[in-house]
């Protein structure tokens, strides 16, 4: 079944989602493809197409689409993670670390992540 943008008939980010939850990333991929050239400066298309790109094995692809976002919001975590497990991915664990490194001091997960550091230096 695939949902449609009922003015252009073209497929939804729905149907991305339908795609990929079904296992199908080559189609989620095509679908959020179609989403991201109606909507190219949208942060959530992009990290859509990254994932679906990541998920068919096209790491290069994956990586282009994580850096555009992670270059323009760095409190965008999701991209800071899809791009460090892109650089993990080709053996580059200091790229990744440095990645995730640069997340904001501000961000929830950097928070988290101090807490569960302090907790643990905590219990040594």
């Amino acid at each position: 079944m695939k949902t449609r943008n009922r003015r252009h008939g073209a497929p939804t980010e729905t149907s991305g989602l339908i795609a990929l939850a079904r296992g199908r990333p080559d189609q989620a991929r095509a679908r959020f493809d179609v989403v991201y050239d109606a909507l190219p400066g949208e942060p959530a298309a992009q990290l859509a197409l990254a994932a679906a790109w990541e998920l068919v094995g096209d790491g290069a692809g994956a990586t282009r689409r994580y850096e555009r976002v992670w270059r323009v919001d760095h409190a965008d975590v999701s991209a800071a993670f899809g791009l460090s497990r892109m650089r993990l991915s080709v053996g580059d664990r200091a790229g990744a670390v440095a990645i995730l490194d640069e997340v904001p001091e501000t961000s929830s997960v950097t928070s988290q992540r101090a807490g569960q550091d302090r907790g643990a230096r905590a219990r040594r």
